[in-house]
Order: C-alpha cells, then structure tokens, then sequence
C-alpha cells in the first residue's frame, strides 16, 4: 500500500474531472470521432480528444473547480459540476451530466498554493500532507474512481446520442453564489466566461 497524499487525491479528483467530461462529449459526438484517440486511465479504455485546446479547456475548467473547492472555508462550496449538452438549431437541453461535491470537506489554509495542480513538478513537500485515516489509500482511491468512471462510461454507451447531430456543450458549477466559472464551449473551440444570475 502506497503513502496518499492531500495533492494526490486532488490530483486524481483534476484527472477524473476532465476525464468524465471528455466521455460524456465523445459518447454525444459533439466532435467527430476521429478527432479522439484511446488512451487507457485506470485500466479503462477511454477517449481523448486530439485538440489540445479543448483539452486544455477542460483541464483548466477542472482545476478551477478543484481550486474553489478547495479554497472556501468549510469546504462543500461546489455543490455541483453540470455538463449541459444543448441542441443547437432550437438551444433545447438535451442532456444533463451531474457530479455532487458538497460534501467535500474544506481544506482552506492547508495550501499556500494549488499551482501542483497545473504544474506537478512544483509539488515540494508532501510529507506534512499526508493523509492518515485506516484504509485510505492510493490503491482504494484508484478503485473507486476507476468503478465510478467504469459505470459512467457505460451509461454512455446505453444512452449514446445519434450521429450526426448539432449539439454543443456548456460546463457549469453549481457554487455558493460568491463565485462564477461558468464557461461555453463550441465546436470551433471559442470560450467564454459567462456570468449567471
């Protein structure tokens, strides 16, 4: 059994993140097919787009969830990570993808930075982040993330949408109201932030 490690767990949770919402975009075809490669995650066959922009899209959208997760006094600030897929000729809402973080615990004051999440090799002194609870490892991390994703991907596959079809996405965090990272992103990779009411 391995040391976990805080960084280790929010490292992982940044990975599943961007993982679980570039399937829910492939299994939709927002993108043609063949604009996503395999690439294996936790022994799990998984899809990856080839652009590196939308990746990087959707790494910074998880990092920036992470870090208001993070960040807040008391934790549970993110109640909610929403991928929207709308239709686009009548910006109907065909499909809604929904992960619960309000019960994750807070973690202000325990990190002068989050920079590791964009930069591992800034990640110094994992000694004093330690994580010390019975039976909470790497391996039992790995497990679980891996049977969430598993389940995900095939829910996916029982609900794939139809080829071709005009969708588009949005990614929304539900949030605490003193903090807005809702963004839009369309297939010729235009962003946004937007503001919500």
């Amino acid at each position: 059994m391995s040391t976990l490690t805080v960084p280790d767990v929010l490292i992982a949770l940044r990975d599943f993140i961007a993982i679980w919402i570039s399937q829910i975009i492939y299994f939709n075809h927002i993108y043609p097919d063949d604009a996503f490669s395999k690439k294996s995650y936790l022994d799990l066959v998984v899809y990856q787009c080839r652009a590196p922009e939308l990746n990087e899209f959707i790494e910074r959208f998880a990092i920036d969830m992470i870090t208001v997760l993070v960040e807040k006094d008391g934790g549970g600030k993110v109640y909610d990570v929403l991928v929207l897929l709308y239709d686009e000729t009548n910006l109907h809402v065909r499909q809604r993808y929904i992960a619960n973080f309000s019960q994750f615990p807070g973690l202000k004051g325990q990190y002068s930075s989050l920079d590791f999440l964009s930069n591992e090799n800034v990640l110094k002194d994992t000694q004093s982040a330690k994580i010390n609870i019975p039976n909470f490892t790497r391996e039992v991390v790995n497990t679980n993330l891996r049977s969430l994703m598993f389940f995900h991907i095939e829910e996916l596959k029982r609900t794939e949408a139809p080829q071709p079809n005009d969708f588009f996405f949005k990614l929304l965090l539900n949030v605490d109201g003193e903090n807005d990272l809702n963004k839009t992103h369309n297939a010729q990779f235009s962003s946004q932030w937007e503001m919500s009411a």
